[in-house]
């Protein structure tokens, strides 16, 4: 990701599969990143459960490919996020913290 353009993720676990999920996905703001680090600094540094879920709830617009139990569609909503595989929910989180950060060359600007 760069600047505050949305872009779709596909994560890892999805990629060999014939119809991937895929996962809209932006770019922390300042607060939101803020955030997103102190809930870690409250799970002992980790990114875990609070400070994951935080960066979907803040970073992720839209889904395509998700479908639930009985494999129909399943429409974006933020309160279906929690119906989403641990792995999934690991995956697109921690890409959306690390894609929120500046690159070296973008901090010294």
């Amino acid at each position: 990701m760069t600047g505050i353009v949305p872009e779709w993720f596909v994560p890892k676990s999805q990629a060999e599969s014939d119809a991937p999920a895929k996962f809209l996905c932006k770019p922390l703001t300042g607060k939101g990143a803020m955030q997103v680090e102190a809930a870690a600094m409250s799970e002992g540094g980790m990114y875990l459960d609070k400070s994951i879920m935080l960066a979907w709830s803040l970073g992720v617009t839209d889904w395509e490919g998700v479908e639930d139990h009985e494999g129909q569609p399943l429409k974006f909503a933020k309160d279906k996020i929690e119906l989403l595989p641990m792995r999934i929910l690991e995956e697109v989180g921690i890409h959306i913290i690390k894609s929120s950060r500046l690159s070296a060359d973008q901090a010294k600007n």
